[in-house]
């Protein structure tokens, strides 16, 4: 309730902000003086304001889903004695953290340069909630992109024990691994292995059903963002470079560079973890050819449930999230900056 509070507080103080700020008259002389400049404003700001009232709903209410993401992943651990290594994901963290510091900076530096010394301070303190409720969208997309990483680490280990010089044996749910002498196995069972194989993959399919009942329909606002924003600043930096504006040019630049790293943060992992499926599948049939002592019967099983069970994210069950949205949202664009391009010279 306290999170729901201070979030919402966070939304009316953005919205306060931004109507203060629009009333200065530099301001309201660059952003809201044409039409175009006005579609631009009420986008970039309807946009950000509109999904947080959304998002912070979604966040308690699914929190259940979570719960239920974490505990199935802590059973997965335990049974493959899983470890978790350090990688890169602190670096990742803090270098998008950090730009999207520094692109607040310069946009408060750019617009600071433009207004009287007596108007900066207030400026910029009304723009604090925005930038607040910015980052805020921008570490739930993190949040999100590092939980399937949780599960990416986990099926990938899996598959990495299938390519190991020694089988595994999981027996009572607990992995060991015993290497092969010549072409036997001490104690080993073949349809145990594969019963829990069946078992482990249906505890990560469970999983990232959980992850994705939590993350849908916030996955499916972030990429009409993405969308939204990616073109409303393009836009606007193409009307920047035909006023010569260099300070806003590289302002609207680097924020379009932030927007497409945010559609990345969301896409890459969904798209990763299919491949990481696929791979797992096709180490089973590979399995399947080199190694005669598993049952050719229950190797079919795995691998369709693998096939009619994949491991995968949606927008809200709309539309399954990959490397080919990325193609659809740049041809969105494309689209409809031109249209606008065509009504901005119209109406000029």
């Amino acid at each position: 309730m306290i999170v729901y509070i201070v979030f919402h507080l966070s939304v009316v103080l953005s919205a306060y902000g931004l109507t203060v700020n629009f009333q200065n008259d530099v301001v309201r002389e660059i952003r809201l003086r044409t039409t175009s400049g006005r579609i631009i404003t009420f986008l970039d700001s309807g946009i950000l304001i509109s999904t947080s009232l959304i998002i912070v709903v979604i966040l308690i209410t699914n929190f259940r889903h979570l719960s239920r993401y974490l505990k199935l992943l802590s059973e997965v651990d335990e049974i493959l004695k899983y470890t978790s290594k350090r990688n890169s994901d602190t670096i990742i963290l803090t270098g998008i953290l950090l730009f999207t510091g520094f692109t607040f900076m310069a946009d408060i530096c750019i617009w600071s340069s433009l207004l009287q010394k007596h108007q900066i301070m207030s400026y910029a303190l009304h723009q604090l909630p925005i930038y607040s409720m910015y980052y805020i969208h921008l570490l739930v997309i993190l949040n999100f992109h590092f939980l399937v990483k949780l599960l990416i680490s986990r099926v990938a280990f899996l598959s990495g024990l299938l390519q190991d010089p020694c089988r595994i044996r999981v027996y009572n749910f607990s992995v060991l691994t015993e290497c092969i002498i010549g072409d036997q196995l001490q104690n080993f069972s073949d349809s145990q292995v594969i019963d829990d194989m069946v078992h482990l993959y249906d505890l990560m399919y469970e999983a990232s059903l959980s992850l994705n009942n939590y993350y849908g329909i916030i996955l499916l606002f972030a990429l009409v963002g993405c969308l939204l924003h990616l073109l409303v600043t393009p836009f606007d930096l193409v009307l920047e470079i035909f006023h010569k504006h260099y300070s806003f040019i590289f302002l609207q630049t680097i924020w379009m560079f932030g927007h497409v790293l945010k559609l990345f943060l969301i896409v890459n992992p969904c798209e990763e973890i299919s491949q990481e499926v696929e791979n797992l599948s096709a180490m089973l049939i590979r399995r399947s050819w080199t190694d005669r002592r598993f049952d050719m019967n229950q190797l079919e099983i795995i691998t369709m449930q693998i096939f009619h069970c994949r491991i995968r994210f949606t927008a809200a069950g709309l539309t399954e999230i990959n490397r080919r949205i990325v193609t659809s949202i740049a041809a969105g664009v494309t689209t409809y900056l031109i249209i606008l391009i065509q009504f901005n010279t119209t109406e000029r």
